[in-house]
């Protein structure tokens, strides 16, 4: 709908041709309003458009100081988003047309047109004028965002050419945004070649997946994320993507610092823990040989308190092995020695040395084994630490006449060995928490050891060391179930004898502890 008040500039020098027009405008005063203001030249006209708002412009294209195309480019550079509508002679008619399309809006030629003409020709000029300035004031508003956005953002196209780049971008650099359009974007980005495996770019392309890469950027200093995102067109195609670059350099000097300061409370660590352990060393030794009957007879009383201090320097040796393992895991310096061995009896031995913390809370204590050898490539000292820790766990947290069952099996090529308790299960909100160090959930009361809160973590450290996992389910009052995962090396073997029906046979050392131990241990067999 148009405005009932139109505010007009007309130029034109010929002062009978503007009475003329005044006049035919006059006509449509009970249905529009028109404020006219007049100029004889472009300079005139010129001033008008920078000072004044005006809804449309009739101009004539040949003016005491301008004529022609000129005459149009001119008034549009003054002001663009007024509609032109140019006022021509017969023999300047297509002039008129080359002038629409510079930017005039329409054309009437002098003479030839009627009042209802020159009224129709002004609503549609002011018309068609709208949607092009919804356009513009879209794209401003666009351009607005995107140069308010801190981060720097560029459009690349699928040659790796820049089209667009946001003002964070190019004052970063200290160039005009017009300076980067054209160049390739690893020019601009010193992260990685076209033809780099690393370059976020060509891996957008590749996937139309968004892809990202971290560096150091030497000219600005600064460490920058650059994620791209695929741009697709109405066909389905990909034409490029949207470069986001990050300034994470904070985030990176604090992972530094907490690197650093992980670095230092390991060395600490390490440094405190060798310190303990030889005094407790020689502890160990003096209480040993005094039990051993070197030092003479003891009395029952002397022998007690040797025992207790024993049983408690075995705990301190422990607790800082348990410290002297997290610092070389936090260190990378945790070696392993591998070797190729069965790991069910790697579960005997684990669950044959906890038989008695077992029978102290009267807990059940069984183990489950495959039907064929279980190979695995490890360090068989790390991985019955883990089964140790994790089987200790288990039961500490079984209830006095519970039961705690180990069970090995093949799944997917995979070793497994589950540990199961029947105690009183782990809430979901503390499921995610469990490996973490020095995390204790919901301590026991009564006998065994209260440990340091390691061992969990230990044991998950030790088995991704060794390209495994462990995973915990579990229930409020349902138990909990830790399950290690490991590759298994005799796979397909191992598949042919249980398909066989193979029987396993039993250790000698775990029948000669089944047969001191009234049936404690159960050793079962699945197949």
């Amino acid at each position: 709908m148009i405005s009932k008040t139109i505010n007009l500039l007309l130029v034109d020098d010929d002062s009978v041709d503007r009475r003329l027009v005044v006049k035919a405008l006059s006509r449509f005063s009970h249905i529009v309003k028109f404020n006219i203001e007049t100029a004889g030249t472009l300079s005139e006209a010129m001033e008008l458009l920078s000072s004044g708002s005006y809804d449309v412009v009739l101009l004539d294209l040949t003016l005491p100081d301008s004529s022609g195309i000129d005459t149009v480019q001119e008034a549009n550079t003054a002001d663009s988003d007024v509609p032109i509508v140019v006022l021509t002679g017969l023999s300047d008619e297509r002039m008129a047309l080359h002038a629409i399309e510079k930017g005039a809006t329409d054309y009437l030629v002098k003479g030839k047109f009627s009042d209802d003409g020159l009224m129709r020709t002004i609503r549609y000029a002011i018309e068609r004028k709208r949607p092009e300035q919804k356009l513009k004031n879209a794209a401003k508003e666009w351009r607005t965002t995107f140069d308010s956005i801190t981060d720097f953002i560029s459009i690349v196209d699928k040659d790796f050419k820049i089209t667009r780049v946001n003002r964070a971008l190019s004052d970063a650099f200290g160039v005009r945004p017009q300076e980067l359009i054209g160049k390739r974007c690893h020019t601009v980005y010193k992260c990685a070649g076209p033809h780099s495996t690393d370059c976020p770019h060509l891996q957008t392309l590749k996937t139309r997946k968004a892809s990202s890469v971290e560096f150091y950027e030497e000219r600005l200093g600064i460490y920058l994320e650059v994620t791209t995102s695929p741009i697709i067109d109405e066909n389905g195609q990909i034409t490029g993507s949207v470069h986001i670059a990050k300034d994470i350099t904070e985030r990176r000097q604090a992972e530094e610092e907490r690197k650093e300061q992980a670095r230092l409370k390991s060395e600490f660590v390490a440094t405190v823990s060798h310190e303990i352990r030889t005094p407790l060393s020689i502890f160990k030794n003096i209480v040993s040989n005094a039990l051993a009957g070197v030092m003479g007879q003891l009395s029952s009383k002397l022998r007690e308190n040797l025992e207790m201090a024993n049983r408690t320097i075995n705990r301190l040796t422990r607790i800082v092995s348990d410290f002297l393992d997290i610092s070389k895991i936090e260190a990378g310096k945790m070696e392993l020695f591998r070797t190729q061995f069965d790991i069910q009896s790697a579960i005997t031995d684990s669950v044959n040395s906890l038989a008695p913390l077992a029978d102290e809370k009267g807990i059940e204590l069984k183990s489950y084994m495959s039907g064929c050898e279980l190979l695995i490539d490890a360090d068989r000292d790390r991985i019955e630490q883990s089964l140790i820790n994790l089987i200790s766990n288990a039961i500490k947290f079984a209830p006095e006449g519970g039961h705690v069952n180990v069970r090995a099996e093949v799944l997917d090529g995979q070793v497994t060995v589950e540990v199961e308790d029947n105690g009183s299960g782990i809430e979901r909100n503390d499921l995610d928490k469990i490996f973490d160090r020095f995390v204790q959930l919901d301590k026991p009361v009564g006998p065994g050891e209260h440990g340091t809160g390691l061992g969990l973590s230990i044991a998950k450290e030790v088995v991704e060391l060794h390209g495994g996992k462990i995973e915990v389910e579990s229930e409020p009052g349902q138990g909990t179930t830790f399950t290690i995962f490991l590759p298994l090396i005799n796979q397909y073997s191992c598949l042919a004898a249980l398909s066989n029906g193979d029987q396993p046979q039993k250790d000698e050392a775990v029948q000669e502890k089944e047969s001191t131990r009234s049936g404690k241990i159960g050793l079962n067999f699945r197949w």
